[in-house]
Parts: C-alpha cells; structure tokens; sequence
C-alpha cells in the first residue's frame, strides 16, 4: 500500500508541476502577445502622430504660400493702377501742352492779324 500511495503522490506531484509549467508557459504567451500588442499600437500612435504633424505643416506650406500670391498679386495690381495713373497724367499734360501750344499759336496769329489790321 506505501508503495502504490508513494506512487500516487509522485504522480500527483508530477501533474501539479506540469499544470504549473503549463500555466507559467501560457503566462509566458499571453505576456509577450500583450508586449506585442502594445509596441504595435505605440507604432501606430507613433505613425500617426507623424502623419497629423505632416498634414499640419503641407497645410501652414499650402496657407504661407496662398497668402504669398496674394500679397503678390495685389502688388501687381497696385503696380498697374500706378503705371495707369503715370499714363493718364502723361496723357493730360501732353494734352494741356498742345492746348498751350495751340493758343500761343492763335493768339500770335490774331496778333499778327491785328498789326496788319493797323498797318
């Protein structure tokens, strides 16, 4: 009977020791799935966070550059309205010119008229 009880115990303690390998391996398993889990899902935080940073700063690109054509393209505008301006002026003082040329020319000939008038 010592014997087959002996026998027992070792058995029982032979399961008890594989069910505790068993369990410490399945912990084991299920550790390193959670670790792997976790770095994946920190990669892809980290990923994103990289995309968002790249979009905000295409976008501030894309803003600085909008607000840069603009700018450029109200200076061209200004830079016409002034060179139509000069233009216009030009235009009038050459026209007040001749206006001034032409009546210097009549008046000196109505003054010549009138010296033959008298003489």
């Amino acid at each position: 009977v010592d014997q087959n009880l002996a026998a027992a115990c070792r058995k029982l303690s032979s399961d008890g020791r594989e069910d505790v390998l068993d369990r410490y391996e399945n912990a084991q398993e299920a550790l390193a799935d959670v670790k792997d889990k976790a770095s994946k899902g920190a990669q892809e935080l980290a990923e994103t966070a990289q995309e968002k940073k790249e979009e905000s700063q295409e976008e501030a690109e894309s803003k600085a550059q909008d607000t840069k054509t603009k700018a450029e393209e109200s200076k061209t505008e200004a830079e016409d309205k002034a060179q139509d301006t000069k233009s216009k002026a030009e235009e009038s003082k050459e026209e007040a010119e001749d206006k001034m040329q032409e009546a210097k020319q009549n008046a000196s000939e109505k003054a010549e008229d009138a010296k033959e008038n008298l003489g």
